[in-house]
C-alpha cells in the first residue's frame, strides 16, 4: 500500500510539473490533456486516474501555491521584534528573497498574471484580492503598533502606508516580468529600503 501511495504522489507531481511548464510556455487554453500526459511520459488514462479534467489540474496548481504563499506570509507576520520598523524591513526583505529565490513561486505569479485566459481570471483575481487584503491588514497592524510605540512615524495613516507598501511589492513583481529595469534583487531591495526609510520617526 505504501508503495502504491508513493507512486501515486510521484505520478501526480510529474503531471503537475508538466502542466505548469506547458501552461507557462503556451498559455492555459492551448494546452491539451494529451500534451500534459505525453510531457510526463504517461497515458491519457493515467492523467484521468489522478485528475478529472484540465481545469482540475489547474485548480490543484493554484490551490497548492496559494496555500504555500499564505503559510509563508503567516510565518513573516509571526516574527517577533521589539522594533516594528525592523520587523517591517525584515518582512519586505524576506518577501523579495522568496520571489527571487523560489522559481516555483515566480512561475505561479507568472501563470496567474499572464497565462490564464478570461474564464479563469475571476477565480484567480478573487484569491489575489484575499491575499493582498490579508497582507495589507497584517502590515497595517504592525505599522499601527509601531506608530504607538514611536518606532514608526505617524505622518501618514497606517492604512495609507500599508496599502502603499502592498502596491509597491505588486509593482515589483509585475516589473520583473515586463521590464529589463527590475530583474536585479538589489534594485528591488533598494526600493523597499527607501520606502522603509520613509517610515523612520
Amino acid at each position: 500500500m505504501r508503495r502504491t501511495l508513493e507512486d501515486k504522489k510521484i505520478t501526480e507531481s510529474s503531471l503537475l510539473k508538466s502542466a505548469m511548464t506547458l501552461f507557462l510556455d503556451n498559455g492555459y487554453s492551448k494546452v491539451t490533456i494529451a500534451q500534459i500526459a505525453e510531457h510526463s511520459n504517461l497515458t491519457r488514462g493515467a492523467f484521468y486516474w489522478h485528475f478529472e479534467s484540465k481545469e482540475d489540474i489547474l485548480n490543484r496548481i493554484l490551490v497548492s501555491n496559494r496555500n504555500k504563499l499564505r503559510s509563508f506570509l503567516d510565518v513573516q507576520f509571526a516574527l517577533e521584534f521589539d522594533d516594528e520598523l525592523l520587523k517591517v524591513r525584515m518582512i519586505f526583505n524576506n518577501i523579495l528573497e522568496n520571489f527571487w529565490n523560489d522559481e516555483d513561486f515566480r512561475n505561479y505569479i507568472k501563470l496567474t498574471w499572464f497565462k490564464l485566459e478570461n474564464q479563469f481570471i475571476d477565480s484567480s483575481l478573487e484569491y489575489k484580492v484575499a491575499v493582498n487584503d490579508f497582507f495589507t491588514d497584517e502590515l497595517l497592524k504592525t505599522i499601527d503598533l509601531g506608530r504607538t510605540s514611536g518606532k514608526i512615524n505617524s505622518a501618514n495613516s497606517a492604512k495609507q502606508t500599508s496599502v502603499h507598501a502592498t502596491a509597491l511589492i505588486n509593482g515589483i513583481y509585475r516589473m520583473y516580468f515586463v521590464s529589463s529595469y527590475l530583474t536585479d534583487i538589489n534594485v528591488a531591495k533598494s526600493m523597499m529600503n527607501s520606502f522603509s526609510d520613509s517610515l523612520q520617526p
